[in-house]
């Protein structure tokens, strides 16, 4: 009978470990400000990659939504005036220009322009131990989507800019939760510049300043019956956060408002999947590994 209590406190205690986001997850959310008339806006939320290299090791780059670099999904000009801050030390904040064009840097986007993605490479460091790079096996495959059974009620998180409070001398991103919601194989309708694409749907809020957030998924324990797991939960990348959904009926409502009204999201967050993310890291690699004039 002793055996049999100790055998349960443990699993009580391995569950009970598992429910807090690793330290290392909450860091790799990267804050991206725009310019404004009355100082700097909180605009988005980005994350770093290394992309292989072969024998030359890998390059670090940035991975965020392609509306965050580009103000929408059809435009072909990378905003100029876009700034990334990440955290430096116990205390403290660096603040870089995010400027892209031929002779800083370079900026790669999927051929589909419905994919919401980019993946940048600034002439800045953006990899230390406050905003470490994300290993690429981190990201799931679309093999280890159909192998590990990603489905609906799967828990989910994600962490991202909060833009009612981003810190002044660190940067605190906002962690939200929530589950799997839909796994559709058709396009779905999004952005009005964007009518359908390619993307999976989670059962949590997002708003704006969320948008190029890492999403993560965890495969804890009761997840596959008759399999036990100890420690904490398997962590994975399964995507980045695109856009929320808003309440059509309450947009109908306000149209006849005099004042500006935020406009209230229905509590689901479309993310394009992981696999799309890896699939242009390889398109990365390629580019990269090619000899240059």
């Amino acid at each position: 009978m002793k055996r049999f209590v100790y055998f349960l406190w443990v699993m009580m205690i391995a569950s009970a470990f598992a429910d807090p986001i690793p330290a290392q997850f909450r860091k790799t959310a990267g804050f991206i400000f725009r310019d404004a008339p009355k100082g700097l806006q909180a605009w988005g939320t980005c994350f770093a990659v290394g992309v292989p290299l072969g024998t030359n090791g890998y390059k670090v780059g940035l991975v965020t939504a392609r509306h965050v670099m580009f103000g929408n999904m059809v435009s072909t000009n990378v905003l100029s005036n876009l700034w990334l801050r990440v955290n430096v030390g116990t205390n403290g904040v660096r603040l870089t220009a995010l400027t892209v064009n031929e002779t800083n840097a370079l900026i790669i986007t999927p051929a589909d322009r419905s994919i919401d993605l980019a993946l940048v490479f600034p002439n800045v460091r953006v990899n230390d131990d406050e905003f470490p790079f994300m290993p690429l096996n981190l990201l799931m495959t679309r093999e280890e989507f159909k192998e590990r059974n990603v489905r609906e009620g799967d828990d989910v998180f994600f962490v991202g800019l909060f833009a009612p409070f981003v810190g002044t001398q660190r940067n605190y991103p906002i962690s939200r939760f929530g589950r799997v919601a839909m796994l559709p194989d058709e396009r779905v309708p999004m952005m009005k510049d964007v009518p359908m694409a390619e993307v999976l749907l989670l059962d949590l809020q997002s708003y704006g300043g969320n948008s190029g957030s890492p999403a993560f998924i965890s495969f804890g324990n009761g997840r596959e019956a008759g399999v036990m797991r100890f420690g904490g939960p398997e962590i994975r990348c399964i995507g980045l956060i695109s856009a929320g959904f808003r309440d059509e009926a309450e947009i109908f409502m306000l149209a006849r408002a005099t004042n500006a009204v935020a406009l209230p999201q229905n509590g689901v967050a479309a993310i394009v999947p992981s696999y799309q993310i890896r699939e242009l890291i390889e398109k990365a690699t390629e580019f990269l590994s090619r000899p240059q004039p």
